[in-house]
């Protein structure tokens, strides 16, 4: 996909100069303009062969970037009009309702994001030996998933791949190199078994969770872990591992079960989300190190009392504390958070620490 890209840039290159020099009048050209030119010359460089629609990167290689037909058990080609299939597009099968199950081909290796978003329909996957990226929200929304193996040469999984599976109960990673870039299983709160291969680099499953032990990422709380199909744990009195720097996007949402986070010292970032809708979480902390609190990190949680942000915090997302509204912020006289907190929008209660 990659390589398509580069051949719009350089589509771009012929329409932009005369642009930039003004051979054309200002007026006549806009983004708009722009983008229905990309559009038009991407339409161009499809062809169709039978129920699939794909386009030839600069290997060679067809990437699938759409399917017309009405199979409910579907074997994706190895080859359309003789060419190998490298790569399934995005948006390729994007809510395609009558898929029961799809086998994917050996030979690809990229499946890109929003492949087979709202694919509420499928229950499983077959992955070839071949695949090594699964990109952003590939599998968001797939609602009768209920279990994934991903194969040994599988490089990376990335952010959201499985956003929201709510009936995934089982995950297999057999790679060693496997890695998540960014936490691929926000919203899959049935998982019940994790296996991870142990030679594994990056991974780890510790107390409940997936964390990247090379680069000390906490990735996501799994409330169904060890409880059975269909169950989640409640009024869980929850402590992060010693070590971790980072608490990924989305690690928490939604983990109506927790009620009070320990974090540790080490701790330095706290991610997008990462608390977010998190309705019985009563007390957390945030410690001494902390620079950076993320976008809607702690929405929504209601019961939250009372929470002190430390001098060390020079970054704070919009939203981070909307609908908390149990909430007390304690802020250090003269911090960033301090003036975080007074120009909160929509009003936030709080108290100042004076100075020593």
């Amino acid at each position: 996909m990659k390589k398509i890209c580069i051949s719009l840039v350089l589509v771009l290159l012929f329409i932009l100069p005369p642009v930039l020099t003004g051979c054309f009048p200002r007026q006549s050209v806009d983004m708009q303009s722009l983008k229905n030119a990309l559009d038009q010359v991407t339409e161009q460089m499809k062809n169709s062969s039978g129920d699939y629609v794909y386009m030839v990167d600069t290997d060679g290689a067809a990437v699938i970037t759409g399917y017309n037909g009405h199979e409910t058990d579907l074997v994706i080609p190895a080859e359309i009009d003789g060419i190998r299939v490298k790569e399934l597009g995005a948006k390729s099968f994007y809510g395609n309702t009558e898929l029961l199950s799809v086998s994917v081909p050996e030979g690809v290796e990229w499946i890109n994001s929003n492949a087979f978003t709202g694919c509420v329909n499928i229950g499983s996957y077959s992955f070839p030996s071949t695949l090594k990226v699964i990109a952003s929200y590939a599998f968001s929304l797939n609602r009768s998933l209920t279990g994934v193996t991903l194969p040994e040469n599988m490089r990376s999984v990335n952010s959201g791949a499985f956003y929201s599976c709510s009936k995934l109960a089982r995950l297999e990673i057999t790679g060693k190199d496997t890695k998540f870039s960014g936490n691929p299983l926000t919203g899959c709160h049935s998982l019940s078994e994790v296996v991870i291969d142990p030679g594994n680099e990056h991974l780890k499953l510790e107390n409940s969770a997936i964390t990247d032990r090379t680069e000390n990422i906490f990735i996501c709380y799994l409330p169904g872990h060890g409880v059975g199909v269909g169950g989640r744990k409640t009024d869980i009195e929850y402590s992060v591992p010693d070590g971790i720097e980072v608490i990924d996007y989305g690690a928490f949402e939604n983990c109506d079960g927790i009620t009070s986070v320990r974090l540790p010292d080490s701790l330095k970032t706290i991610k997008d989300n990462a608390f977010l809708g998190c309705t019985n979480l009563k007390n957390i902390n945030i410690p001494s190190q902390v620079e950076s609190i993320g976008t809607f990190a702690f929405e929504f949680d209601k019961q939250l009392s009372e929470l002190t942000i430390p001098e060390a915090t020079k970054i704070i997302g919009r939203h981070a504390f909307d609908g908390c509204d149990s909430l007390v912020v304690s802020v250090y006289e003269g911090s960033y958070a301090e003036e975080y907190v007074s120009g909160y929008s929509g009003g936030l209660e709080f108290r100042v620490i004076p100075r020593q």
